[in-house]
């Protein structure tokens, strides 16, 4: 029971990762600072390496990584591209 909570959750932050992974370089080209969009790049490399840290526990524990999408919990998750569409707008404001 304890197993299978813990599975399920490294699955969910594995899939909420692989999400914020994909969105971030479109984050980036959306930035107009250059502060904003340096800031985009190293989270996606950390991003990179939380993603490889998950996978290493996946091995650890011998099991497979879910194939298809995270929970209804995680598919909740607001997703970066709309984030991404955000940007421009916000940053012709001088919020970033």
């Amino acid at each position: 029971m304890i197993q299978e909570l813990l599975v399920n959750q490294l699955r969910d932050i594995l899939h909420a990762e692989k999400q914020v992974e994909k969105a971030l370089p479109k984050m980036v080209k959306a930035a107009h600072s250059q502060q904003l969009q340096q800031v985009f790049e190293t989270h996606l490399e950390e991003t990179e390496v939380q993603i490889e840290r998950l996978e290493e526990c996946f091995g650890l524990l011998d099991i497979q990584p879910r194939k298809s999408g995270g929970t209804h919990a995680c598919d909740r998750l607001i997703t970066g591209t709309a984030l991404a569409e955000a940007l421009p707008a916000a940053s012709r404001r001088g919020n970033f």
